[in-house]
């Protein structure tokens, strides 16, 4: 999915845009609100003010929206059933539940690599 937007600011290795125009695709509706900045990654030195072409792969809102909230949730209710089969307690539970948020945190850290190749980046100057 590609999408036009004008860079507004520039800080550091974090390049922040504005889009130009919004349509009825799910990028644009990820950056729908032309009133926000949003980050964006990018291997070219741009300027504020500049015309950029953004690229986000498919799938990628649908795909970090499954990894932030559902995997958490998901885990910690099948660890918690797993504490409460293996210990029949409350305690059980509690340890299991948070064995499973444990193994999420974890699932979500060594995604980073994945997360940052699934993130939107400028692709051009336009």
């Amino acid at each position: 999915m590609q999408l036009e937007a004008v860079v507004s600011r520039v800080d550091g290795d974090q390049t922040y845009v504005r889009v130009v125009e919004a349509g009825d695709s799910a990028l644009d509706q990820l950056f729908g609100d032309q009133g926000v900045e949003y980050a964006v990654l990018s291997d070219e030195a741009v300027q504020p003010g500049e015309k950029v072409l953004i690229h986000m792969p498919e799938g990628a809102p649908r795909g970090s929206l499954a990894k932030t909230w559902l995997l958490p949730i998901l885990a910690l209710l099948a660890g918690s059933v797993l504490g409460f089969w293996a210990a029949d307690s409350d305690t059980g539970t509690l340890l299991g539940g948070m064995l499973g948020l444990g193994f999420a945190v974890t699932v979500w850290r060594v995604g980073q690599a994945e997360r940052r190749r699934m993130a939107p980046r400028i692709i051009a100057l336009r």
